[in-house]
């Protein structure tokens, strides 16, 4: 849901500006899930870590903004190639981080490289966006309206989000099938999961 405001936002406050607020959602959110001292306060943290992560979308302005055409649709490629290789590795370091450390020394891992990206940003991401926007609440409206009185629109973003919610479920329920039914070690099961994820996202590319 974050992803629908920080869109907009970006347009009218800066792209940079953005990806600062959301890396910094993301490193209190990841803190806090290190000293969590309840499930609810888990859960909370979590929640700050989502509105932080949505704040990728802004990552796709970007790169509209410093590249065209076919430049653009390369880099991406690129991005998803990273990515790809990304998730297929972090199963399998989470499952040894969680042997060793627990469950809390993934969240300060997650921590940990998310100071490192915060820093990063302050201090290496230029502005891309040089033409701001005036914010207007009465213009964002009428702008969703119109793309949810598209059907193609709809049709098409229904589609994705259902894909994506099927792809979550599984993730979320994957742990308990593997290591409760079939009884893996977490171990086990982090490079099982790698290459389950590595195999979903090269689909993609």
């Amino acid at each position: 849901m974050g992803g629908l405001f920080f869109g907009p936002l970006s347009e009218c406050y800066g792209r940079r500006r953005m990806m600062i607020i959301g890396n910094t959602l993301l490193l209190i959110g990841a803190v806090d899930c290190v000293f969590a001292p309840s499930i609810f306060w888990l859960l909370i943290s979590r929640f700050v870590q989502g509105i932080g992560v949505s704040t990728s979308v802004v990552v796709f302005a970007i790169v509209a903004d410093s590249y065209k055409g076919d430049e653009a649709v390369k880099f991406i490629g690129i991005m998803n190639s990273v990515l790809t290789v990304v998730m297929a590795i972090a199963p399998v370091l989470g499952s040894f981080i969680n042997e060793i450390v627990g469950w809390r020394g993934n969240y300060a891992t997650v921590a940990i490289l998310c100071l490192i990206s915060w820093v990063l940003l302050l201090l290496a991401l230029p502005e891309t966006k040089k033409d701001r926007d005036i914010f207007s609440l009465k213009k964002m409206m009428k702008d969703y309206r119109k793309l949810l009185s598209s059907p193609r629109f709809v049709t098409l973003s229904l589609m994705s989000s259902l894909f994506s919610a099927a792809y979550m479920s599984f993730i979320t329920c994957e742990p308990f099938l593997y290591m409760k039914t079939f009884g893996l070690s977490s171990t086990i099961y982090g490079s099982v999961a790698s290459i389950n994820c590595g195999r979903r996202r090269s689909l993609k590319l």
